[in-house]
């Protein structure tokens, strides 16, 4: 028969390792369920960061590309002898390159999006439903599903404004897109 141990009293392997995980996994079932559990509410904490993180870096991409052009725009002599030392330079930004990698991230956040789409709509259709029932069902029922329509709406709040927030950086990048294109269609002039 198998009895559970507190943790405190087992003594554990040195962490980061591979014995660690096992202890851990054997040990305490539920350190699984809660890890999963807090990865998946800090999955939408990260993809903010990732998402705003990665926009505020184009945006600087673009307002150093735009420097470049400008500082370049003062004589086409100049201008073209300065674009051959920018485009010999290592350091120079690939702007085609810059660009193919800026439609794979609208790519993976076009898809992030249609995802967090259909998550919201279920829950909200789900939460509709549940109000329909809490008014249609009988007087005794009535508690059990205003508790599922609060808790539905609970989890609805965080999943709209983590929509918005991902609707609002994708139409920002595709803004960006076009001011890529703007910044490479001045550079083959």
């Amino acid at each position: 028969q198998y009895r559970p141990v507190p943790m405190y009293r087992l003594k554990s392997p040195k962490q980061n390792t591979s014995e660690f995980r096992v202890f851990i996994q054997s040990r305490c079932m539920e350190y699984n369920f809660i890890k999963k559990h807090i990865r998946i509410h800090l999955g939408e904490v990260i993809m903010r960061k990732r998402i705003i993180g990665y926009r505020k870096r184009i945006d600087n991409l673009i307002l150093k590309l735009e420097s470049e052009i400008h500082k370049g725009a003062g004589s086409t002599k100049e201008s073209k002898t300065n674009r051959d030392t920018v485009s010999k330079d290592e350091s120079a930004i690939n702007i085609d390159r810059v660009i193919e990698e800026h439609l794979v991230q609208i790519a993976f956040f076009q898809h992030e999006r249609l995802i967090h789409l259909i998550v919201t709509v279920a829950f909200a259709l789900m939460t509709i439903i549940s109000i329909v029932a809490s008014v249609l069902a009988p007087a005794d029922e009535t508690m059990g599903f205003l508790i599922l329509t609060a808790f539905l709406i609970i989890l609805l709040v965080p999943y709209i404004l983590h929509y918005y927030i991902l609707e609002n950086e994708t139409q920002k990048m595709y803004e960006q897109y076009d001011k890529l294109l703007e910044i490479k269609s001045g550079e083959n002039m």
